[in-house]
């Protein structure tokens, strides 16, 4: 599926576990910037810290290229860092129309609709601490994988940070597609995964990165609340978590769910295509 609404376009959709994603490295394909880029980079950086943003230049994976083969899902993937992703996807999308996507970060993130054992999605209200779409809903949890850990480590790593949930509790989850920015050209990985807890035990488990969000939400699995949820809430909601929620959907209740989405969506002009 090829889906592209003013905000968001889905690459593909499907469904791969562990073992259907394979990853090919190329540790030297990092971003390449002139000295004016670089100290561009810098001062956005520091401006950012200055207003207290919680944020490390911790290494990330850079997305180089992907394939779809007889089930397979692989991932071609490079270097790079946070204040490079900042500085350029986030802070200088336009760099790519003028230099090509040689001097953008293009940094893999993820982003899970989560849910749990009692039938409801986690959704947050991302808190004002955090460097990206502060006061916008997304999914749970969502974040960017941390070199050497790999995509899914990424996954069970941010779930266990954003809401203590444990390897363990999880009792399926699948890479469902790929999910690009139309603004940044941020690209986001798909997942969702299903608990063996309840939405009460999540709640109550401590999270470390409580920080980054004001409050969770829990959207009952039905096709009309989630129907409903993602057309009233499109502009509210960070453009890649909603595009993941919508994916989610579909896989759950099918085309005819997805059609009437669309016809509402389409009549505020947020879908343009669909193939």
């Amino acid at each position: 599926m090829f889906l592209r609404t003013s905000r968001y376009c889905v690459l593909f959709q499907g469904e791969f576990v562990e073992k259907k994603v394979t990853i090919n490295m190329d540790v030297d394909a990092r971003p390449k910037f002139s000295k004016e880029q670089k100290e561009e980079i810098e001062r956005y950086w520091d401006e950012m810290q200055r207003k207290g943003w919680k944020m490390r230049p911790d290494p990330l994976y850079r997305l180089l290229d992907f394939s779809v083969r007889n089930g397979i899902l692989d991932l071609h993937l490079g270097l790079t860092d946070y204040k490079e992703y900042m500085g350029t996807n986030v802070r200088h999308p336009e760099w790519f129309l003028e230099y090509g996507d040689e001097v953008m970060s293009n940094a893999v993130s993820v982003s899970a609709v989560t849910e749990t054992r009692d039938e409801k999605i986690i959704i947050e209200r991302r808190s004002q601490n955090v460097g990206e779409s502060r006061g916008y809903y997304h999914t749970k949890p969502s974040g960017h994988p941390h070199p050497p850990e790999g995509i899914f480590g990424g996954v069970y790593s941010q779930a266990k940070q954003e809401l203590g949930i444990e390897k363990s509790d999880i009792t399926r989850i699948a890479c469902v597609g790929l999910v690009r920015s139309v603004r940044s050209r941020k690209p986001e990985l798909m997942f969702k995964i299903k608990l063996g807890i309840s939405s009460s035990e999540v709640e109550r488990r401590p999270k470390r990165d409580a920080y980054e969000f004001e409050e969770l939400l829990y959207l009952p699995r039905d096709p009309e609340s989630l129907a409903r949820w993602l057309i009233e809430n499109f502009e509210k909601t960070v453009s890649l978590g909603h595009g993941t929620i919508l994916i989610f959907g579909f896989q759950s209740f099918g085309t005819e769910w997805l059609r009437e989405v669309k016809k509402e969506m389409d009549s505020l002009n947020k879908i343009s295509a669909v193939e």
